[in-house]
Order: C-alpha cells, then structure tokens, then sequence
C-alpha cells in the first residue's frame, strides 16, 4: 500500500479513536493535504480541496489544519512570507531542515547527519535535552539568478 495513503488512513483513524466525528469534509481535505507534499498555506490547501469537493468552506480547512497540528499530524512552519504554512509530519523521528528561496519561494526539504551531530553536541555540552531542532537557511536558489525579487522580499533580507 501507498505510504501517503497508509498516513491518511493513520490519521483518520486516529481522530476517529480520539472522538472526532468522521466526516467526508475533513477526510477529503486530510487526503489533499496529505497528496499534495507540499509547504501548503491554509488558502492554497481551501484552492486545491474546493476543486475536488464542493461545499467545503476555508474555516473547515483551517480547522482541520489546526487539529492535525495539534495532533501531531502536521507542523507549522513559517518561512517568512506572511503566511504559515503546514507540512505533513509522518516521519515524526527523522528530523529534516529547510532551503528557502526569497526570490521565488521555493522550499527544499534537506536531511544532514552533521547537523544533528551538531546538535547533539551543542546539548550535551549545555546539559539541554532537546525535543526538536528547526533549521530553515534563506537565499537565492540555482534557479532564479538574477531574477525580479517577490515584493515584500527585498525590504527584508537584500
């Protein structure tokens, strides 16, 4: 079976077991989130969900969003761009970090032992005992060169 598909039905189940109401709405939005594999914001995840179901509104998104974060589902995630997005959280054990493009907004998810070397370093010299880490490293990616900066972007960080 699909590890995308294993995950919804994961959550669905879990919500379920939990005493949330199982309702068509929110596994329709559950199973395009969760294909989408992406950094999605509340509106672009109600854009994709009212295309493949009518009648589901933007507060029943957002709410679903919430719930999955604070279930463990999904993560918040703020790349500066004025809007909190949301991850799927499936590997919730394997930490992962973040290549933000301000040109173009492009995000690309990278795992590094040393980094977490480096962290467990850093705590273990400090007596910390770390829950988790986020690393999310801003700049230009190889494919925007020289090209126009999104508004907002260049007041900030050029």
């Amino acid at each position: 079976m699909d590890r995308k598909l294993i995950f919804q039905n994961k959550i669905i189940s879990e919500l379920d077991k939990k005493g949330f109401r199982n309702s068509e709405k929110r596994n329709a939005i559950i199973r395009a989130f969760v294909a989408s594999n992406k950094h999605l914001n509340a509106d672009e995840l109600y854009e994709i969900v009212k295309k493949i179901r009518a009648g589901i509104g933007f507060v029943t998104v957002y709410r679903t969003l919430k719930l999955l974060v604070r279930y463990g589902f999904a993560r918040e995630v703020d790349f500066k761009d004025g809007f909190t997005r949301y991850e799927i959280n499936d590997e919730p054990s394997v930490q992962h970090d973040h290549l933000i493009c301000i040109r173009c907004g492009s995000v690309t998810e990278f795992k590094d032992a040393e980094i977490e070397k480096l962290k467990d370093k850093a705590s273990s010299n400090t007596g910390f005992a770390p829950i988790f880490h986020r690393l999310e490293i801003f700049g230009i990616c190889k494919q925007c060169g020289k090209k126009k900066v999104k508004p907002g972007w260049k007041k900030m960080y050029e």
